[in-house]
């Protein structure tokens, strides 16, 4: 501007150096909206990253307790099998003792009835009926408790009552849809 013959008191001057100036402030606004922008892009890479992580710990954590549960209700169904299979044995053993001591009643009965018609026979001319012995009640197994349903119901009225497993279900889905679509958050 001086080869110009322009000097800093000279309008033109003045106009030059606002021009530079406010190129100058203008580049420097666009390099600090380009830092802003690549920061948020890093920022919701690294957010994506950690809840990638956090959904597959939440993932394994789910599988471990389903394997568990499913365990657990394996040897539950066992014990539960066993347990009827040997009540069912004993209750068996109690209907045949009951048999057998209903055929010795009954033969005990009829001993002493034929004693009795003998004398009855030879005292009056008539003979005694043999009593009739009513059959025993017949024992019914029982149903167990359903124990194992109550634990599952009770477990899943827990979990849905935890706020923390409906925010991490909601962190869940967040991270489900960034992970998805990787430019809904500017990466």
């Amino acid at each position: 501007m001086r080869n110009q013959g322009l000097g800093p008191e000279d309008a033109a001057w003045k106009a030059q150096m606002a021009g530079i100036g406010q190129q100058e402030t203008d580049a420097y606004g666009q390099l600090q909206a380009d830092a802003i922008t690549q920061g948020l892009g890093e920022q919701a890479q690294l957010w994506n990253q950690g809840m990638g992580a956090r959904q597959q710990a939440v993932g394994e954590r789910q599988a471990s307790s389903a394997f568990r549960n499913a365990a657990a209700q394996s040897a539950f169904q066992q014990m539960l099998a066993a347990n009827q299979q040997n009540f069912g044995q004993g209750l068996q053993a109690s209907n045949y003792a009951n048999q057998l001591r209903q055929g010795q009643l009954s033969e005990m009965m009829q001993r002493r009835g034929a004693g009795l018609n003998e004398i009855q026979a030879i005292m009056q001319g008539q003979q005694v009926q043999t009593p009739q012995m009513p059959n025993f009640a017949q024992g019914q197994a029982a149903q167990p408790a359903p124990i194992y349903q109550g634990a599952v119901d009770t477990a899943s009225v827990a979990a849905a009552n935890n706020p923390w497993g409906a925010l991490l279900g909601i962190g869940g889905s967040l991270g489900g849809a960034a992970l998805s679509n990787p430019g809904l958050f500017g990466g």
